[in-house]
């Protein structure tokens, strides 16, 4: 199967993303896939209702905001982007303010946390000159810098001392040593959707610094 049988033959997201240069981005619209990922994103941005991000459900934000990356969208169609700006909004507000209620660790993390899971997804979509995106990317990378240059491996602790871990958990419990601060000192896969979004846009020695970042604990 080959490029220009899908063109001949495939829906409209992958002619298009197989084709963008001759492509107008505006017929992604006509399809029923993309006509329904993109109402939830509206929904949200009219609403302005940002919450619901991290987790497996389709209407968590992380999972709209892939989805639609993987449809082709981008900020390319104004129609797309007028629905993103409520979220780079949220980011920029959180970035500029203290956390709330620092002594309430669940909090600080979900605060900090979603901060990267909003921002992992966007640079693909194309906002990678957002100052918010490139605070937060700026921010992950010198946490994990700050992590890997102390060569440490002793990343685990025993679940068994916490009553409330599973037995098949134990084993894999991260020290909370390592997310006190809600910030995790380990590179996620909301780190790689991030930086592999930035990458092209990136000098060449930002770009062997991360391959060194996340290939160490690769």
């Amino acid at each position: 199967m080959n490029t220009s049988w899908l063109l001949e033959n495939a829906d409209i997201p992958i002619r298009y993303i197989l084709d963008k240069e001759k492509r107008d981005i505006e017929e992604l619209f006509l399809n029923d896939e993309v006509s329904s990922w993109i109402s939830r994103i509206a929904e949200r941005s009219e609403a302005d209702n940002i919450g619901d991000i991290h987790g497996s459900h389709d209407y968590r934000m992380e999972n709209i905001l892939g989805k639609c990356w993987i449809l082709g969208l981008s900020k390319q169609s104004d129609r797309f982007a007028e629905h993103i700006t409520f979220i780079l909004k949220y980011i920029e507000r959180q970035i500029q303010s203290a956390p709330v209620n620092e002594s309430g660790f669940g909090r600080l993390y979900h605060y900090r946390d979603c901060q990267k899971v909003l921002c992992s997804f966007l640079p693909l979509l194309g906002f990678c000159d957002e100052h918010a995106v490139k605070y937060i990317t700026n921010k992950r990378i010198n946490i994990l810098y700050e992590f890997t240059r102390q060569m440490r491996y002793d990343i685990y602790i025993d679940g068994s001392i916490l009553k409330s871990v599973k037995k098949d958990w134990q084993p894999y419990i991260i020290n909370p040593d390592l997310y006190a601060d809600g910030n995790i000192s380990l590179p996620d896969m909301h780190d790689l959707l991030l930086f592999a979004g930035m990458y092209p846009y990136q000098p060449i020695g930002w770009r062997e610094y991360t391959k060194i970042l996340i290939f160490k604990y690769k």
